[in-house]
Order: C-alpha cells, then sequence, then structure tokens
C-alpha cells in the first residue's frame, strides 16, 4: 500500500510469488516490475516466503486466530486485587 502525506491509499500492489503474478491498482501504475528484485527486498525486510502455498494458508490462519485481549485480562487482575466488602 502507498499513501499520500493525508494517509490516504493512493496505490497498492497484491503479488504472488509463486506464480509470479500480480496485480496494480491504479491500473496506471507501470506494468513492467521486476518481481525478482521485490522478492528479495521483501525477503531482506523480513517478510515471511514460502515455496508452496500451504505455508501462507498456516500463515493466514495463524494470524487470523483470536488473540486474548490483555487489557482485559488486567482488569480482571485488578478486580482480583481489590478486597471485597462482606455483603450484609
Amino acid at each position: 500500500m502507498f499513501y499520500d502525506a493525508d494517509w490516504k491509499v493512493t496505490a497498492s500492489i497484491d503479488i504472488c510469488f509463486l506464480c509470479s503474478d500480480y496485480k496494480n491498482r491504479p491500473g496506471t501504475v507501470s506494468d513492467s516490475i521486476d518481481l525478482a528484485a521485490l522478492k528479495v527486498f521483501c525477503s531482506q525486510i523480513g517478510l515471511p516466503m514460502f515455496k508452496d502455498s500451504p505455508g501462507y494458508t498456516k500463515l493466514f490462519a495463524r494470524e487470523q486466530a483470536p488473540r486474548p485481549n490483555k487489557s482485559i485480562k488486567k482488569q480482571n487482575k485488578a478486580e482480583m486485587a481489590t478486597p471485597r466488602k462482606p455483603s450484609d
């Protein structure tokens, strides 16, 4: 994703290194993209790179899994640490 000074998306590119295909938006962006150079760059910055689709499927499933809400846990700990008065 590419943004302007106001953080509005101005362009984007979706890349599949498995099939060497991509979709760029808007369509006015160059059609000659060096996928080999982009693959090297993505690897250098630490993006996950897999040799087959199941690797990406597992990554997607892991990233979409529900995560515990830490603020709720903190709130529950605070409530448990606060002594309660016995009810009459």
